[in-house]
């Protein structure tokens, strides 16, 4: 998929989403859907539901100005979390081993060539949770780049 100007937001985060969706397999190969683009309509305390990857939207970094350019935006930094939940810190561990591996090993083939330059992980957040009497741990990955067109 191609990402235009005019499909900044979506087009960055589908870009994501359908690279995430592709690479990463579910350890615990369910066949149900794993990977959501929000936090999914259904029981968050129900042990089924986990490992799960949420791809949240993209946007804007900071209040870093937008450049503007022929034939359209330029160079707009950019970043989009990739938070991923599971009951284990070890079955987490390999999820996100899978969801960087799929986006590091594809920055020149798949990022960079629609517009998603400069390519970094920014940082991370990571910590446990109970839903209910359910422990999760989660880590949430920031990746930072330009998307330039």
């Amino acid at each position: 998929m191609t990402v235009v100007s005019s499909a900044l937001y979506s087009g960055v985060w589908q870009q994501f989403f359908d690279t995430i969706e592709a690479y990463v397999t579910d350890p615990d190969t369910r066949g149900t859907k794993w990977i959501w683009s929000g936090e999914p309509d259904k029981l968050l305390e129900t042990p089924s539901f986990y490992p799960a990857i949420i791809v949240r939207s993209a946007k804007v970094r900071g209040d870093e100005n937008i450049t503007l350019g022929n034939p359209g935006l330029v160079n707009v930094p950019m970043e989009i979390e990739i938070t991923t939940y599971a009951t284990s810190a070890e079955k987490l561990d390999t999820v996100l081993n899978s969801v960087y591996n799929s986006i590091d090993t594809r920055r020149e083939s798949v990022f960079s060539i629609n517009g998603i330059k400069e390519l970094n992980r920014g940082g991370e957040v990571s910590d446990t949770v109970m839903r209910g009497a359910l422990k999760v741990h989660y880590n949430a990955m920031i990746w930072e780049f330009s998307f330039q067109h």
